[in-house]
């Protein structure tokens, strides 16, 4: 019985010895870069902000983020979650560039329409003419400024 003790204690300490060497499983460290960028959404017709989506592949991309910029922006600005927001009628090209070093980038043109833009108010009125010395109707006229005021109306 003694012998077959330290047979079996002899069998056990070889085993732990043997595994001591082990390592834990070591994670896949490996970078999988985007190949491809598809982003999504449509012109805008009705001058409000629409949210564009980006679609990155491969699925399984290491890094999914992207940068949103926009060619014009005085025609629409876009925020970093990619929310397109008008500024005034025209076209303007958006682009979605990978975060990744991968270097690519996707690029779509959205037309924008219906943009009404603020009320531009009158600063300031010039009223020509000469003065009434006869007691006669005479002819005034009056320059409203600026020249794209919404209503250049005066009574």
């Amino acid at each position: 019985m003694k012998k077959l003790k330290a047979l079996l204690s002899f069998v056990f300490l070889v085993g732990l010895i043997g595994c001591s060497g082990d390592s834990p499983v070591q994670e896949n460290s490996k970078t999988i870069l985007i190949n491809n960028v598809i982003i999504n959404g449509s012109n805008i017709s009705d001058g409000k902000a629409k949210q564009l989506a980006v679609v990155v592949l491969p699925n399984n991309a290491t890094d999914k983020t992207v940068t949103w910029s926009v060619s014009n922006e005085s025609v629409a600005v876009i925020s970093t979650s990619g929310l397109l927001t008008p500024m005034d009628n025209g076209t303007v090209t958006v682009t979605a560039t990978a975060n990744d070093d991968s270097g690519i980038s996707a690029e779509k043109v959205i037309t924008i329409s219906g943009v009404t833009g603020p009320a531009v108010f009158v600063e300031s009125i010039s009223v020509t003419g000469t003065d009434i010395t006869d007691g006669q109707p005479k002819q005034f006229s009056a320059q409203v400024l600026p020249a794209n005021a919404t209503n250049k109306a005066v009574t």
